[in-house]
């Protein structure tokens, strides 16, 4: 039996005809059955599932409520699974239609604590001091989507681990809007759908965010047509952060905001320039797709990977910022590899020393 108290006395209350009762709720399917007791002096409706051999474990199923009295209008969805561990194989963007155009790019991170760990379930912007310091461990990226990008399907020896008894059972959904017109009164419901497999793939596969650091040091100066910016993942922390055999990178998605066109990422070994892991010369901020690679890039212990991007300010007058709004600039490759390593972020940030000796300089 799975049992839990759920406070949606307000949204349902409407339908609610007999005090004190049990009411059985018939459902489609021979695995479960549904009971919900209304109790009025507290508000609370209880529900119990009762689950029989005929649903397989792994199965799941979802509850909605609405004041409509149909699920494609849902408030609340329960979600019942069990603790094994799974493989995410393919993930896409579900974007509500009233809102493409304006959902620019979307991430979904695992939060990094323990497995009995509660998480605030905090709704509000990234950046507000408002919301709850423990909400900064959810920053393991599940899956990443951005404008234009389709459908990203793994590779048939490796997936995303999610779930299992050591691992902590929230996530957060980070979505960022572009909404230049000001256009008020939109409700968004625009999110992530993952393919979840309890078969699990030979290899765990994860993904490392490669390039600059998001802050104001990373400038773009107006009136310019030919920009460039590098981030470095460098050899002292691949070396500490990849095992011996190294990585096999099989995708990479490249990532700017409004400005930047033309994105790429060398590859440095031992001093020497290896084939560079991904480029794109006409690069475009509507469509981020997510590629996968022709030939798995093997990555060693001691390799540098520097990612460039050229940015083109030349309708700006002024200086543009490094930052999470549209009208900031980032400087990101997302890879995606197997076998799956601590290593998330392998990035760099312009040098503050650099910074102020070369405003000295334009001062003197």
């Amino acid at each position: 039996m799975f049992l839990r108290e759920l406070g949606l006395f307000s949204l349902v209350s409407q339908f609610l005809l007999v005090s004190g009762d049990v009411f059985d709720i018939p459902l489609n399917s021979h695995g479960y059955k549904l009971f919900w007791s209304p109790n009025y002096d507290s508000g609370w409706i209880k529900f119990e599932v009762h689950l029989t051999p005929a649903l397989n474990k792994g199965d799941w199923f979802a509850i909605g409520f609405s004041n409509y009295g149909e699920f494609s209008f849902a408030d609340y969805c329960l979600v019942l699974c069990d603790e094994n561990r799974h493989n995410s194989i393919q993930f896409e963007s579900a974007i509500q239609p009233s809102s493409e155009g304006i959902v620019h790019h979307m991430e979904l991170f695992h939060c990094i604590a323990p497995p009995q760990q509660d998480i605030p379930l905090y709704e509000g912007p990234c950046s507000s001091p408002e919301k709850p310091p423990i909400v900064e461990s959810c920053k393991s990226v599940l899956a990443a989507w951005a404008m234009g990008a389709l459908p990203f399907r793994y590779p048939k020896e490796a997936g995303r681990p999610i779930g299992g008894p050591a691992s902590n059972s929230y996530v957060m959904l980070e979505v960022h809007y572009n909404n230049p017109e000001h256009i008020a009164g939109i409700i968004d419901s625009s999110g992530l759908r993952l393919q979840i497999s309890k078969s699990l793939r030979r290899y765990d596969a994860g993904i490392m965010e490669l390039g600059l650091e998001y802050t104001d040091k990373m400038a773009v100066p107006p009136r310019t047509n030919y920009f460039t910016l590098s981030g470095y993942c460098t050899s002292e922390c691949t070396t500490v952060g990849l095992p011996s055999k190294g990585i096999k990178v099989f995708g990479s998605q490249l990532h700017t905001h409004l400005t930047g066109k033309r994105v790429y990422t060398r590859h440095i070994r031992n001093g020497r320039e290896l084939a560079e892991l991904n480029r794109d010369n006409h690069y475009s901020p509507h469509f981020q797709e997510i590629r996968l690679l022709k030939h798995p890039v093997t990555v060693l212990p001691g390799d540098a990977l520097i990612t460039t991007c050229v940015y083109n300010t030349q309708s700006r007058a002024n200086i543009t910022l490094g930052g999470f709004a549209i009208t900031d600039e980032m400087c990101v490759n997302y890879i995606h590899y197997y076998p799956l390593v601590d290593l998330e972020v392998c990035k760099s940030s312009v040098s503050s020393d650099n910074l102020r000796t070369f405003f000295n300089y334009m001062h003197e």
